[in-house]
């Protein structure tokens, strides 16, 4: 008999907080260090530290035009081919999530950086990267570094859990496969199993998985080490209200945060923050960028250390 689901502290379903890990931290995504860098145009470097508002874009509007549909893929084929594995009514559970999953009409929004490997990137970039994102060295890298809780809490709360990128099939189904497996041990932990009919579940189960394909790449872009703050709150009531940006002719879809959270309030004022340090790319032109970026953050009082990427390219 279905009986009435418990609820927590706040009045919640026990069994919706136990499926909704889009705002709690999951193991395997936590990147292996905690430094990132974002590569950006002069343009948008300005933006930031002028708006002192980080962009979040639409995952459907990135550099792989594929890649959102490439990660529901993975997510809907690992959830079909785990559900004869497990059986019984933890068969059926995730049976009615595969047909509850093409109703959800979630639209992630994303602040991607890269995962820092070592300390001499953290100062020069990475080539690649530079190339792609920083507008062919001409660009700016901005380095966060969340290594201590305190600056950890403080992205958080102002965004999200950073979450590291898994690349290929292989790893979004091991990714899949294991939020799955959590949910259903935890579900009959609760003892809330019996409460719920199998829609239900389903749907709850629905929750655990249906923002993964927002972390779930191309194997080709492995080499990007790719880490990303996911919002999916859109809208004046969430405090998120939607805007465009053109980028090649197209009009993209973004939300804007306030970074006041992070770097002070009001944000010019002296901070501190998870934004570390600022290095200029690799271009002709370096010393004069870094003269201006000096200027314009000194108007502001912000104290950032400055570095240039002594990478040896020249772009024309």
């Amino acid at each position: 008999m279905i009986g009435e689901l418990a609820k927590d502290v706040d009045g919640l379903p026990l069994l919706y907080k136990l499926s909704n890990s889009l705002d709690q931290e999951v193991a395997s995504l936590r990147p292996t260090r905690m430094k990132f860098i974002h590569y950006t145009s002069l343009a948008g470097f300005y933006g930031i530290t002028e708006s002192a508002r980080l962009r979040f874009t639409s995952a459907r509007s990135t550099n792989d035009p594929s890649e959102f549909l490439f990660g529901e893929n993975v997510v809907v084929e690992a959830l079909k081919r785990l559900a004869p594995k497990e059986g019984g009514r933890s068969r059926e559970i995730i049976e009615s999530c595969v047909r509850d999953f093409p109703t959800r009409t979630f639209q992630p929004f994303v602040f991607c950086m890269s995962e820092v490997s070592d300390d001499e990137e953290e100062t020069v970039g990475e080539l690649s990267q530079w190339r792609l994102y920083g507008s062919d060295g001409r660009g700016v890298a901005i380095v966060f570094d969340v290594s201590k809780a305190s600056m950890m809490r403080r992205l958080r709360d102002f965004a999200s859990y950073p979450r590291r990128v898994v690349y290929g099939e292989a790893e979004g189904t091991y990714l899949v496969e294991a939020e799955v497996r959590d949910f259903l041990v935890k579900v009959t932990d609760s003892g809330e199993a019996d409460n719920c009919d199998l829609m239900q579940l389903g749907s709850y189960l629905g929750n655990k998985v249906f923002w993964l394909p927002s972390v779930i790449k191309h194997k080709a872009y492995r080499h990007e080490r790719e880490v990303r703050l996911i919002r999916g709150d859109i809208g004046e009531d969430a405090g998120n209200p939607l805007v465009f940006f053109e980028k090649n002719g197209v009009q993209r879809p973004s939300i804007e945060r306030s970074i006041s959270e992070i770097v002070g309030d009001p944000p010019n004022e002296r901070h501190r923050s998870p934004i570390c340090r600022v290095i200029v790319g690799p271009s002709s032109d370096q010393s004069a960028i870094e003269d201006s970026i000096r200027y314009f953050l000194d108007a502001r009082r912000w104290e950032v250390p400055i570095t240039r990427s002594d990478i040896p390219y020249r772009a024309i």
